[in-house]
């Protein structure tokens, strides 16, 4: 018994430290596609449950440092009527969508402005090459010809500073694919929470929503990284902010605002 539920801990496990370990190999010196977990053996899959997990209110602990939150004052005043006379059906994507230097996700009212110098959007080709995954299940689920309902992780942007290798990267982790049920984003990041000493996480207020917050600190080996998540139609949105070298979180934030 505990053997198998030690099986399924682990399965989870694994599942959260995906984000980890993508940001980073996005500061390597060399390209090298970074290769998840193999999880296409449907032998391998287990049935995964909260299980006895503890009450939610148990689980989080309060806000962390005060720069994790969200600043208001990046909220656009701009109405989704004004975004849909400019961009029409793209404003429906679930995917989002790139315009020029910027990221746009009206779904989950998220806008990413880059000055495409110091902070650039990976194209398709460079995802693809720094995920492992295919260039065309990329453009897919960019174009809306693929769910993300039919992949375990949906790439939605990458965002990199190319003067400290700090990262945003945007995704829609799938639970189903897994056969995860009575998960939730605070369940999910307390299973990789356990993992970082010091690690906090919390509810907190970010993009106009309730998102829940993983802040791991810093370490000799790597940068702080947040990732917030929140559950829409039984995905879970995703927000990594990985920052390296100097960067701190307000200037990672000084990018990221509201769509609308």
């Amino acid at each position: 018994m505990r053997r198998s539920l030690r099986k399924k801990i682990s399965y989870v496990l694994l599942i959260g430290l995906i984000m980890t370990a993508l940001t980073g190999c996005l500061d390597k010196e060399k390209d090298e596609p970074y290769v998840s977990p193999n999880f296409q053996n449907p032998d391998d899959k287990v049935e995964s449950t909260a299980g006895d997990a503890k009450d939610v209110d148990e689980l989080m602990g309060k806000a962390t440092t005060g720069d994790a939150k969200f600043d208001e004052s990046k909220v656009n005043t701009a109405s989704f009527g004004d975004a849909e006379a400019k961009y029409g059906d793209r404003t429906k994507m679930i995917s989002g969508f790139i315009d020029g230097n910027t990221y746009y996700n009206y779904q989950m009212d998220l806008k990413i402005t880059t000055n495409g110098d110091t902070w650039r959007i990976y194209d398709a080709e460079k995802t693809a090459e720094v995920t492992g995954v295919e260039q065309s299940d990329i453009e897919a689920f960019w174009n809306g010809s693929m769910s993300p309902y039919e992949q375990e992780i949906s790439y939605c942007a990458i965002i990199h500073n190319y003067d400290t290798a700090s990262s945003i990267i945007v995704s829609y982790f799938n639970p189903k694919s897994y056969r995860i049920v009575d998960m939730s984003p605070e369940y999910y990041l307390e299973i990789t929470k356990k993992q970082y000493e010091g690690a906090e996480l919390s509810n907190v207020e970010f993009l106009n929503q309730t998102y829940a917050l993983l802040d791991i600190p810093a370490s000799e080996t790597r940068g702080r990284q947040l990732q917030y998540v929140i559950e829409k139609d039984d995905l879970y949105f995703i927000i990594t902010i990985t920052l390296k070298e100097d960067m701190s979180l307000e200037e990672a934030m000084n990018v990221i605002s509201t769509a609308y």
